[in-house]
């Protein structure tokens, strides 16, 4: 259950106004690039739109650094050593329900220590990729190097706070998202209603059939069950089976159609449509980033 609250509190968030104005301030004053990850670390909005810093244009030209790239970020929110780029992401959980919901990435910087191993890590790298044909000089790579910002140990810890607080004044301003009451507090019917969800998400359930089980009308158990977890019955079934869908996705070799079918979508097409609606990519897309950082992470 706090899995699927989850969820749709991060769709809110992502299309909260509160969050682009944050995420807004955050590259003005920082100087890097202010990007949002779910929790797979699939980036779905950034600030701005482009990546603005020269040294990561540099990192994504290329197919080899590219890929070292998307490795250091995968390390990063897995809490892993990050590959020696000379770059750093500062990285921050955000938790709802508590369940971690997505991530808020500042990119990039380097160490503003004297003793800057940063300097080193790219320099070698540099000379590995030269070696392999890398058609970018030493005098342009140190050059959008030396542009990023650079950090020492307490600026890093300000940062980090910075990020914090603004994060947490982003959620507070997300009215009517949030449920009212907590799980155990909720009424029987909705308590009901949503343990009938989980248990039959794959079957046709309409809401006027439980609620004449409770002997009340539907407009009254609609209500409740909105107020009560902040989500409608329809939404609360379609992430039901959703998430169902991504963890079948995500650890089996099923047939997509054939996974669209078990968690009681009654079309492919309608089974597309509601995915990318609630994760933003479709199903095929999504399995192969979960593989992905499965592997990254292993």
């Amino acid at each position: 259950m706090p899995q699927i609250i989850t969820k749709y509190l991060f769709s809110k968030l992502l299309a909260s106004p509160s969050l682009r104005h944050c995420m807004e301030r955050l590259h003005a004053i920082s100087g890097m690039d202010v990007l949002l990850l779910d929790d797979l670390g699939s980036v779905r909005l950034t600030v701005p739109r482009h990546p603005s810093v020269a040294f990561v244009q540099l990192l994504r030209r290329y197919p080899e650094t590219e890929i070292r790239f998307r490795e250091m970020r995968q390390a990063g929110l897995a809490g892993k050593a990050t590959v020696g780029l000379g770059l750093h992401e500062m990285v921050y959980t955000i938790i709802t329900e508590g369940e971690t919901s997505g991530y808020m990435v500042l990119s990039g910087y380097r160490n503003g220590s004297f003793d800057d191993k940063d300097l080193t890590a790219t320099r070698t790298l540099w000379r590995r990729l030269a070696r392999a044909g890398l058609s970018v000089r030493w005098a342009s790579w140190h050059s959008a190097w030396s542009a990023l910002p650079a950090l020492t140990s307490t600026q890093k810890i300000a940062w980090s706070e910075t990020v914090a607080l603004s994060m947490r004044q982003v959620l507070q301003r997300m009215e009517g998202v949030v449920p009212d009451v907590e799980v155990p507090a909720w009424p029987i019917p909705v308590q009901e209603t949503c343990r009938r969800i989980r248990e039959a998400y794959d079957t046709p359930l309409r809401l006027y059939e439980i609620a004449a089980g409770f002997g009340v009308c539907p407009e009254h158990l609609s209500r409740t069950f909105h107020q009560a977890t902040g989500m409608r019955f329809s939404e609360y079934l379609a992430e039901t089976r959703i998430a169902a869908a991504c963890e079948a996705l995500a650890t089996s070799p099923t047939p997509i159609s054939q996974i669209a079918y078990q968690c009681g979508f009654s079309t492919l097409s309608r089974f597309n449509r509601c995915f990318r609606q609630h994760r933003g990519t479709t199903p095929r897309s999504w399995r192969k980033r979960a593989q992905r950082q499965s592997q990254t992470i292993l």
